[in-house]
């Protein structure tokens, strides 16, 4: 650092929250259109090879990071030597991941029956090294709620992925270029993390406190390695038993669910989680900070994965190819669950906030139970019952993680639901006149992407009406940034 002293953040920014929005919504254009570009030059065989591979490393990283980011998200205090402590532990686990990366060859091979799983794991394995020398850094920008410094390292590190992947793979590397782009954009990102705030890196080790440190991380790792292993069963389930082809399939039907991730919950997520932190520290409560973000949420997860529910047989064929298209009745039913997104993905902060780590390891226990069974049973009925056994499990999730913010948070379950009817009806009623539009305009012999389009018009168009009549907090605070740039404009 340049003798510039970072100042932790207090409470919702406005400045923060479209920071983080903008960069969250700049990312997730350039990794769409990288991965359609990625789709439209590869077979689902062929990118099912690195599917398959990120899946179990991203499992095999929650090995990795033991939860210290969380550790330095919710403990009460945190200083150098536990850091150092920290950093400590984060590079033991570390490299006995990397060498399970590299030394698993023959495991990765008789799994999945290609080599270029073991291959493409290798490459992984070096992703790893590198960002387990920042993750000191994320950690302590994250609890000062720096996410502007945050979003804009992100920013880089996605358009840097995003244009490595799409070039590596014309230049015909085809899975290995996805995976050197991963490294390298991992790589800048680190470069970034020292740049921003280089004072937090440590990489002198310690352990007098790693007991203590471990006592806590301990804990949080096997809250993050069960919903990492909720997240990455299905493909590694369905490229193990039936063939990585498949597993590419499903991954192409659950795009959606990192689409909204990418644009809406990594932007708000973060935001909501160190504010629930904070506030608990500071001995206030979830109810305010979790109705405003839900109500918000819920309306545009209903009205993202509603449209996907009601147009997925177009989207899936025309934008990534029909190679693709056996996919779409998939991503319909996935669609119709991930609208739940907004009631379970706070979950985690409001129990760990509240110092229950053990609760939260029960609750993913058993929804990864009920996901796992799920798969098994279903996944020789082929992939659209695999999505309707995914689908069930998220709903499980849901009543689970509803049950848990009443008896552990505290919050009042039913004022808390009733808040969010208006913000459920003012994208349920754009979904239902977008549905009878695409009913009407396919009867008249509409195809292809003008009936696409037509319907993606209607829903926007109708969506905005919506939000203005029911005077929705997002209407209201587009009209107030409208305001007040007039007014700075009347003033100069």
């Amino acid at each position: 650092m340049s003798g510039r002293e970072l100042v932790p953040v207090t409470g919702f920014r406005r400045r923060n929250v479209y920071l983080s929005l903008g960069v969250q919504w700049l990312s997730a254009l350039a990794g769409i259109a990288s991965s359609i570009f990625v789709a439209r030059m590869m077979l689902p065989a062929e990118l099912g090879i690195f599917t398959v591979t990120m899946a179990f490393s991203t499992i095999l990283s929650t090995i990795q990071t033991a939860g210290s980011t969380d550790y330095l998200l919710y403990a009460p205090s945190v200083d150098r030597d536990h850091r150092r402590s920290l950093y400590t532990l984060t590079m033991l686990l570390t490299l006995a991941v990397v060498l399970t990366l590299i030394l698993g060859r023959p495991f990765w091979i008789a799994i999945f029956g290609e080599s270029g799983v073991a291959d493409v794991a290798v490459v992984i394995a070096a992703q790893m090294f590198i960002w387990a020398q920042v993750m000191p850094i994320h950690g302590m920008l994250l609890r000062m709620e720096r996410l502007d410094l945050i979003s804009l390292i992100a920013l880089v590190q996605n358009l840097t992925l995003s244009l490595l992947q799409v070039v590596l793979v014309w230049l015909g590397f085809s899975y290995m270029g996805l995976a050197y782009a991963a490294a390298t954009a991992t790589a800048v990102g680190a470069i970034g993390y020292l740049i921003a705030a280089g004072e937090f890196a440590v990489f002198a080790p310690r352990v007098k406190e790693l007991g203590s440190v471990f006592l806590l991380s301990g804990k949080l790792f096997v809250a993050n390695s069960l919903s990492v292993l909720n997240n990455n069963a299905a493909q590694i389930l369905i490229g193990g038993a039936s063939n990585v082809g498949t597993a590419a399939l499903f991954g192409r039907a659950n795009m959606i669910g990192q689409i909204y991730s990418q644009t809406i919950s990594r932007a708000i997520d973060p935001l909501v989680n160190a504010r629930l932190a904070a506030s608990r520290r500071d001995g206030g409560g979830a109810q305010q900070p979790l109705a405003r973000s839900s109500g918000i949420l819920i309306t545009a997860s209903l009205a993202f994965f509603g449209f996907v529910a009601i147009c997925s047989d177009l989207i899936v064929p025309l934008v990534f190819g029909s190679q693709w298209a056996p996919a779409a009745p998939a991503m319909r039913i996935l669609a119709l669950a991930y609208i739940a997104i907004p009631l379970t993905s706070p979950t985690a902060a409001l129990l760990l906030s509240h110092g229950d780590p053990l609760q939260l390891i029960r609750l993913r226990a058993v929804n990864l139970a009920a996901r796992v069974v799920g798969i098994l049973l279903l996944l020789p009925y082929g992939l659209t019952a695999v999505a309707i056994g995914v689908a069930a499990s998220i709903y499980v999730n849901l009543a689970q993680s509803l049950y848990a913010i009443r008896s552990i948070a505290e919050v009042r379950l039913r004022p808390f639901l009733l808040s969010l009817v208006p913000n459920a009806l003012c994208a349920a009623i754009p979904l239902c006149i977008t549905l009878m539009v695409r009913l009407s305009m396919q009867r008249h012999g509409m195809t292809g992407w003008s009936l696409l389009l037509v319907s993606g018009g209607a829903m926007a168009f109708f969506q905005a009406v919506s939000l203005m009549l029911f005077r929705h907090p997002l209407w209201q605070e587009f009209r107030s940034i409208l305001l007040r740039a007039l007014m700075a404009r009347r003033t100069g």
